[in-house]
């Protein structure tokens, strides 16, 4: 498995996703919140109606595109639907 950290401009207030990939399929396999026990409760789930091209890492072209659900008491689930693209390491 492999974990990928996301921060900054994607993060949600008190919850930054976290995801982990399965190494043989490239696929996201889980999303967590990585920020311990946010006081609003909220998390991530891998969205299950997410279409099979996304939450697959295309080694090829170096893109992903993840599709997952923010989730929080009280509040409708969020979709939230990023590309992103492995450019370099910093």
């Amino acid at each position: 498995m492999f974990y990928y950290r996301q921060c900054g401009v994607t993060q949600f207030g008190n919850a930054a996703p976290l995801f982990t990939f399965d190494l043989t399929s490239n696929k996201i396999i889980n999303v967590t919140n990585r920020i311990d026990d946010s006081p609003r409760g909220r998390n991530f789930i891998v969205n299950p109606a997410a279409p099979g091209t996304h939450n697959v890492y295309n080694p090829d072209t170096k893109e992903l595109t993840a599709n997952y659900l923010l989730r929080q008491p009280g509040r409708p689930d969020m979709t939230v639907i990023m590309k992103m693209k492995y450019t370099g390491v910093r």
